[in-house]
Parts: structure tokens; sequence; C-alpha cells
């Protein structure tokens, strides 16, 4: 890996066995639960039966209605919904776009932020989806059969490219391309793309939950560029459900560091750094993890040297 910049830092490695890399478990999760209804609807076909008990019988467990009246029967669709796509090139783009701003949050920013900003995009958008049809006098004749059957994770897609957007505006991909294409042109294409891929339909419920998704991308970017973190009690919720059958040997403890409460776990003594040049190896590691973990932009003068330092040693590949 090259000497990651600000504006110019490659994707991680696709890794299914990166705990870190939460941006391929989100696409995981879509994967899975796709292939599982699908399964679900082959066994229907397979039985006899017509594809109409899918839509009708199944589907509407998973996907979110926008009557409020179904959604109290049904409050568990409010979360589901944007994990769930019927359609097999709905699923392809949302976890291709999922996939890309996924690792380039997480890489801008650290691991932490990215299943923050895709539920909370994901609800926010499913606030605006309810709303919208509830508010909004043309759409309320559809309220009844109105679903998120068609928008699935899109506004938890769009809550991500935002976010990243707002945070790092001058970011630069495709750098082999006259320098790099800036991270807000690819915003405005698939902004565009999106809305065009809407047409012949009634797009209105999709355009409100992608509005919604947007709105959270930019509050939250805002939020940590003025240095607060809004998913850390999303994430502090989220660990202790994985880890709440953990002996508590095993357990990570809660410290205070400099007035600020911070996880660390017990760990066995790390072996001597080996050192290779004037920068050991051990020490880039653990700026290299500082770095999946809390983005380039955590690292302080003195480690960015030393990652520069490495790079010419050839430390870093």
């Amino acid at each position: 890996m090259g000497i990651l910049t600000e504006h110019s830092r490659p994707l991680l490695k696709f890794s299914l066995g990166d705990n870190h890399n939460m941006a391929i478990r989100l696409v995981v999760v879509n994967l899975v639960i796709f292939a599982a209804l699908l399964f679900v609807k082959v066994a229907i076909l397979i039985g006899g039966h017509s594809t109409a008990i899918f839509e009708t019988e199944i589907v509407p467990w998973a996907v979110l209605s926008a009557d409020p009246a179904t959604i109290l029967t049904h409050p568990w669709t409010i979360l589901t919904y944007m994990f769930v796509h019927i359609s097999f090139w709905n699923l392809l783009t949302s976890v291709i776009w999922m996939w890309w701003f996924g690792e380039l949050l997480q890489g801008i920013s650290g691991y932490r932020r990215v299943v923050p900003v895709y539920v909370y995009g994901g609800l926010t958008g499913a606030l605006f989806f309810v709303l919208a049809y509830s508010a909004i006098p043309e759409m309320r004749p559809y309220q009844a059969i109105a679903s998120t059957v068609d928008i699935g994770a899109a506004a938890s897609v769009m809550a991500l490219i935002i976010c990243v957007t707002i945070i790092a505006p001058k970011y630069r991909v495709f750098p082999m391309l006259g320098g790099g294409i800036p991270i807000y042109v690819v915003a405005i294409v698939y902004v565009a793309l999106s809305f065009l891929g809407q047409q012949g339909g009634s797009p209105y419920g999709y355009i409100a939950a992608q509005a919604g998704g947007a709105l959270l991308g930019l509050v939250f970017a805002l939020r940590l560029k003025s240095g607060y973190d809004p998913g850390a009690g999303f994430n502090r919720v989220l660990y202790f459900i994985g880890h709440v059958m953990d002996p508590a040997d095993d357990r990570l403890k809660m410290v205070k560091v400099k007035g600020k409460k911070e996880k660390r776990a017990t760990r066995k003594m790390d072996p001597p750094y080996k050192r290779i040049g004037p920068v050991s190896s051990g020490k880039v590691d653990d700026i290299l993890d500082k770095i999946n973990e809390s983005g380039y932009r955590s690292l302080t003068p003195e480690e960015k040297e030393i990652l520069l330092r490495a790079s010419k040693e050839g430390e870093v590949d």
C-alpha cells in the first residue's frame, strides 16, 4: 500500500475475514437476505404455487409499508427493509455503491462510522417515505399499497455517499484519469442515475426516501467535522449485543483516557518490534491499525512522517 494522503487512498482489500471491514459485512448481509428470499421464492414455485403468493404473503413481512396502520403490526420492517432487495439488478446496484463508498468512508474516517451511517440513513429514509405518503395530498391515495419493495438500501447508500462527499469533497478517485475524479462528481452521477432509473413509475416514495438518506448523511458528516461522533452510542449498543454472551474476562473494559472513555482489550504481550531500517515494522503496523480504526485524519504529524519514512525505506508497499 502506498503512502496514504488525505485526497487519495486506495480501497481496502476485499476480505470476508477482516473483522474491521464493515462495508463488506453490510454487503454480505444484503446478499444473504437476498439469497434467503430467493430460496423461499423457488420453494414456492417448486410447490406448484404462483409467485403471487411470494409477493403478497412473504415480501410484506420484510419491506416497509407506507401505511402507518401496517407499520404498527409490522414494526420490525422499519429496520429490515433497508436490507431487502427483490430485484437482482436493484441488489447489484446497491451493493456496488454500498461497498465502494463504505470502503471510502472507513478509509477516511474509520470503520466505526460505516454501520451507523447506513442504519441511520435507512431509518431517516423510512421516516421521509412514510411522511411523504401521509402529508402530500397527491400521494395519499396510494398510501395503502405503497411499500419499499423497489427501494431496498437506496436511502442508506445515499447517506454513505453524501457523508463521504461532505467529509472529503476534494477526495479523488481513479487517479490514473488526469489526476483523479473529485468525489462530488461521482455523487452527482449517482443521484442523476438513481432518479433517471425511476422513470416510468411513481418515483415519489423513492425520492422521499433518498432525500431522507441524503439529509442524514449531510448532518452526520457535519457533526463529524465539528468533532462529535453521532454513531458512538450506536456502536456501544452494537458492541454490547455482539458480546453479551462472552465470558467476563474476555470482554473489553472501559477505561478513561484523557477524560474520554475508550475500549481496550487485554491481550498477550506483543513480541518485540522488528526493526527494518530507521522505522520498526511494529510501529508501522500500529499506525496502519489506527488508520483502519479512525481514519487517516486521526494521525499525528509525527505518525504521518513515520509512514513517509517507512515508504521510502520500502516498509509500506
